[in-house]
């Protein structure tokens, strides 16, 4: 299903030059008195992507760690074949639930171990309130991985549980895949949340990010349906499409701002004097500002998906399929999003340089 997609979506980074309250330069070469250089500023930059690096790292360490429900699903498959006798499917189940978790516990220590953020105090109000977006998004790390060794462990339970009454092998396989797919958008709803907090209220990637997490509202509802069906079958499919459209009009609503926003930004960055030296700095802004129209055309198109897979549901479908038809036309739109994001990244890379 859509559990290994999620990730795709990736709004801009935190170190985003962009991403904090438009700068006002002064008309003279020199920085006001206790401001930082524009020298200063590339040194902040660089050492704050460096950050980002390492934390995106484990971040991305700690989604693949889900893969291994994989190894997970093909021993309920041969328990459901038949091709596996039980105490040997019990042994590879327990050895599954030793490797998975201490997996997870490796990455979990590399987490706790990931050094503090730069000082930013020096860029300002905008600095202190990016450091501590970063240091929140730090200690939260720890806290995502127990999460995830919580699912683990669960799952091991389930399995063993299937492995003793073959009947409920699918059952334990489904939730294993529902409960993996909610995880993933966990994690990167987590991550969106934490960054966000240090981009400027009225800054158009605050909108594309506030679009993701309604995305993600509407995936969930997949899911979120799935593990309710297991336990009562005739659970109403119509919630799932309620969500569906209601995820579908918020990314709208969000996206119109985010239009309008990158106009403003646009209007004043172009009528902005910079001093001498700082000519990087507004190029890179306006160059990053000017490919929103394209992010948010496709995340508009990203919309249309959940309301396609309301109406099939709707219409007496099975939510299941609707889910795997919405996931289909949505990969190659996550995958155009991805190639924009990396484009606005790039940009921004200049400034660093």
């Amino acid at each position: 299903m859509a559990a290994g997609l999620v990730l795709a979506v990736q709004p801009a980074h935190a170190d985003d030059p962009s991403n904090r309250s438009q700068p006002r330069p002064p008309a003279a070469q020199a920085p006001a008195p206790g401001e930082p250089s524009i020298a200063e500023v590339r040194q902040m930059l660089g050492e704050m992507g460096a950050w980002s690096l390492e934390y995106s790292g484990i971040l991305g360490e700690a989604g693949r760690l889900m893969d291994q429900v994989e190894g997970y699903t093909a021993i309920l498959d041969a328990v459901g074949a038949g091709s596996i006798r039980k105490r040997q499917a019990i042994e590879q189940m327990e050895s599954w639930r030793r490797t998975s978790i201490a997996r997870a516990q490796a990455v979990r220590e590399r987490a706790v171990a990931l050094r503090p953020p730069p000082s930013l105090a020096a860029m300002g109000p905008d600095g202190v309130d990016l450091e501590a977006a970063l240091v929140l998004a730090r200690n939260d790390l720890p806290l995502v991985l127990d999460e995830i060794i919580t699912s683990l462990d669960a799952f091991a339970a389930y399995g063993l549980d299937a492995i003793n009454n073959r009947e409920r092998a699918v059952g334990a396989r489904l939730r294993a895949i529902y409960t993996s797919h909610l995880q993933l958008i966990s994690i990167d709803s987590r991550r969106i949340r934490a960054a966000s907090r240090a981009v400027a209220t009225d800054h158009p990637n605050r909108f594309v990010m506030e679009a993701t997490i309604e995305y993600y509202r509407g995936l969930a509802a997949f899911g979120e349906y799935g593990i309710r069906a297991l336990e009562a079958p005739e659970t109403d499919t119509m919630i799932v499409a309620q969500t569906l459209r209601d995820a579908a009009v918020q990314m709208r609503t969000k996206l119109a701002r985010t239009e309008t926003e990158a106009q403003r930004t646009l209007r004043e960055q172009r009528d902005m004097r910079y001093p001498p030296g700082a000519e990087t700095l507004q190029r890179t802004i306006i160059e990053m500002t000017e490919t929103y129209p394209e992010t948010v055309r496709l995340y508009r198109e990203l919309a249309d998906t959940l309301d396609t897979a309301a109406a099939a549901i709707e219409a007496g479908g099975v939510v299941s399929e609707a889910w795997s038809a919405q996931e289909d036309i949505a990969i190659p739109l996550l995958e155009r999003i991805a190639l924009v994001e990396e484009q606005r990244a790039q940009i921004g890379a200049e400034l660093r340089r």
